[in-house]
């Protein structure tokens, strides 16, 4: 099978963006991909668990394009957890735009998660158009023991 001029360019792309990145980490121009593994000893900030994450998945767009990868969920889920363990209300715009794809797909999303019981929406006291979204307790159980076991570099 013969790749297309299309495909061609595509690939030619991103090597010219993974040798871009690979240069500047080489010459410690670039931020570490990811930081050292946090201390064995002592509690799990899970919080800083889930923002490492999605700092690593973030860094992967110095290498690829981004419409290769989405799990709009999860990164939902992450953005919530955080916000959870900052004591602050996320709008469904904000969580539209943690999902890092076209809101349309996001709002599916945000219906698939709401129906399976991981989030919940609420009128905002302060704005009586928007609609803020919370994870429910089984939501913020399972994320607690997915970070507290996800092997992650914080």
């Amino acid at each position: 099978m013969t790749a297309t001029p299309d495909i061609l360019l595509a690939q030619a792309r991103q090597l010219r963006k993974a040798a871009a990145e690979l240069e500047r980490q080489a010459k410690g121009d670039g931020n570490a991909l990811l930081d050292p593994v946090e201390p064995a000893s002592g509690p799990i900030d899970l919080r800083r668990r889930a923002r490492a994450i999605l700092k690593w998945r973030d860094s992967r767009d110095r290498f690829f394009d981004a419409d290769l990868f989405g799990e709009p969920a999860y990164d939902m889920l992450l953005d919530l957890f955080m916000a959870e363990e900052d004591g602050k209300a996320v709008s469904v715009s904000s969580a539209c735009v943690a999902a890092r794809v076209p809101q349309t797909t996001a709002l599916r999303w945000i219906n698939v998660l709401e129906r399976r019981g991981l989030i919940e929406r609420t009128p905002d006291p302060g704005d009586g158009r928007r609609q803020l979204l919370k994870l429910t307790t089984p939501a913020i159980e399972a994320v607690r023991a997915y970070l507290s076991q996800a092997l992650v570099r914080t």
